[in-house]
């Protein structure tokens, strides 16, 4: 068999085997590049208090700081937001200060269609879109 048609052969054996020549990653790695949602607070179909809450969203890959996108949804209402959320120093969770009203259906989006900025620190990668429901207390 000629040189050249032995490495075409061997490259694309590694490449198969989730192997690179240039770098470790493995196929497990790349498909891991997008951070996910980890924890909310409130969690999905949880029921809070009305008032003054700390709405969090933690991810499994440390996040940039300056960059996020908590998202609108015809699901149901926003709460009454900061413009601003904080990045604990823990690199992943993320806090927003909020307000609900008694009663209501609360429905927020992370990452959701053109507005995809919560995105990793190390490669500026696109956390996967998520989307909790809770509800207030009347």
């Amino acid at each position: 068999m000629a040189p050249r048609m032995m490495f075409i052969l061997c490259v694309a054996g590694l490449a198969a085997a989730g192997t690179s020549l240039f770098g470790g990653d493995d196929l497990e790695t790349a498909a891991r590049a997008n951070p996910q949602v980890m924890r909310t607070f409130p969690a999905d179909g949880q029921i809070i208090a009305p008032g003054p809450f700390v709405l969090l969203v933690s991810y499994d890959l440390p996040m940039r700081a300056d960059s996020y996108s908590f998202v609108r949804s015809d699901k149901g209402d926003f709460p009454n937001c900061a413009k601003k959320p904080m990045l604990r120093r823990d690199g992943r969770t993320f806090e927003l200060a909020c307000t609900a009203e008694p009663g209501k259906r609360y429905h927020v989006r992370f990452n959701y269609g053109r507005n995809m900025n919560f995105v990793s620190a190390e490669q500026s990668v696109a956390a996967i879109s998520y989307a909790i429901g809770f509800s207030t207390r009347p």
